[in-house]
């Protein structure tokens, strides 16, 4: 599990079973809202030296929950695209494709996964694609 990924940081948040088990259901939770289309956005603009976020509301098991993740412009998501395509990977060369899927993005950072969601309509794996042809 990567030291950066939201799973990560559940591990690392004193080793409570409960933290992980957590985090992995959110991230289940978000793969679900965003294949089914049930979620909302709500954009927050930048104050002062802060960034713009999104309010990102989605059922869980037994309510509506909703996470708010800085949101990131189609330039800034085109930036992380070429940063990730000029990385590699130790362990699968250069194809850094598997991170770009919703469950990788789920679980490595909502705020990708969401603000893709948020610039391409809900069509994350189109959005990925789109960003990557611009490279």
């Amino acid at each position: 599990m990567s030291s950066g990924s939201a799973l990560g940081a559940a591990a690392r948040g004193g080793g409570k079973t409960i933290d992980f088990l957590s985090e992995h259901a959110m991230i289940e939770h978000r793969t679900a809202a965003l294949a089914s289309g049930q979620y909302e956005l709500i954009v927050t603009a930048a104050k002062g030296k802060g960034c713009a976020t999104l309010a990102v509301t989605f059922r869980a098991v037994r309510k509506a929950v909703c996470e708010h993740v800085q949101l990131l412009d189609r330039e800034e998501l085109t930036a992380f695209m070429r940063c990730l395509a000029s990385k590699g990977s130790s362990r699968r060369g250069a194809n850094m494709s598997h991170l770009l899927s919703p469950s990788a993005m789920a679980a490595r950072s909502p705020a990708v996964l969401w603000s893709v969601a948020h610039a391409f309509d809900g069509d994350v794996q189109g959005g990925v694609e789109i960003l990557l042809t611009g490279l």
